[in-house]
């Protein structure tokens, strides 16, 4: 038979383990249940639906021909631009664009 102080270091580690596998339980329990009803609450954007496709309005800027989403384009009553600068670039040299 062991020898009390043998039979309290068999119940320390015993103990030890007990709690180890609760803690590991417990931490399963939240990453699998807990934790992803919580990432709702964050600022993740939402999926696009399955089955349909998004599809936005696009204009080409006149000074640098890149495509811009028409509620985010700047238009001057002719043309489109990309941005301010793009804009005042073309209203001051207005026959210098690179993409007509």
């Amino acid at each position: 038979m062991l020898s009390e102080q043998a039979s309290g270091k068999v119940r320390a580690v015993d103990d030890m383990l007990k709690f180890l596998f609760w803690l590991l339980v417990g931490v399963y329990v939240y990453r699998r249940w807990i934790a992803p009803s919580r990432r709702g609450s964050l600022d993740i954007p939402p999926a696009a639906p399955q089955g349909k496709e998004l599809s936005v309005d696009a204009v080409r800027c006149r000074q640098c021909g890149m495509y811009v989403p028409r509620d985010e384009a700047i238009h001057n009553g002719v043309d489109w631009f990309c941005s301010p600068q793009h804009e005042q670039e073309c209203r001051h040299a207005p026959h210098e664009s690179r993409h007509g």
